[in-house]
């Protein structure tokens, strides 16, 4: 092997070992978490091609309350998943705090991994009413 193909393989072990550093780290650092809404003034909700801002004080109490008091469980990666039932989006008044996608009752994706929540679930029904008559 010449200089140049060793230099090219320390260079891809690097990566490879940055990378997993990063996965690892995620992955310790995010076990459980909470859906914090105090500081929430808009959500986005997208199902299919539809999408919905909820902006109303009551409104969004409404909907913050779906997911305020669940604790979601690091599950396992969701990496390659594709598919979801619900795009949800929580902003304050400045950024987006979280973006994660509903998978089931008591399932979401979020930062690449699945989360489970074990006794509370999630109103699927709410969440379709919010898109009835469309």
């Amino acid at each position: 092997m010449n200089v140049k193909n060793k230099i090219l393989v320390k260079i891809l072990i690097g990566i490879v070992v940055i990378v997993a550093i990063v996965i690892l780290f995620q992955f310790f650092n995010m076990k459980k978490f909470r859906i914090n809404t105090i500081d929430i003034v808009k959500v986005t909700i997208q199902y299919k091609t539809q999408e919905i801002t909820i902006k109303e004080s009551e409104k969004l109490d409404e909907f913050c309350d779906n997911f305020s008091n669940k604790e979601f469980v690091l599950n396992k990666s969701a990496l390659g998943h594709k598919g979801w039932m619900y795009r949800v989006k929580f902003y304050t008044t400045d950024k987006l705090i979280y973006d994660f996608t509903i998978q089931d009752e008591n399932t979401i994706i979020y930062n690449g991994w699945y989360y489970k929540t074990e006794e509370d679930i999630i109103d699927l029904s709410y969440m379709e009413d919010i898109f009835k008559g469309l």
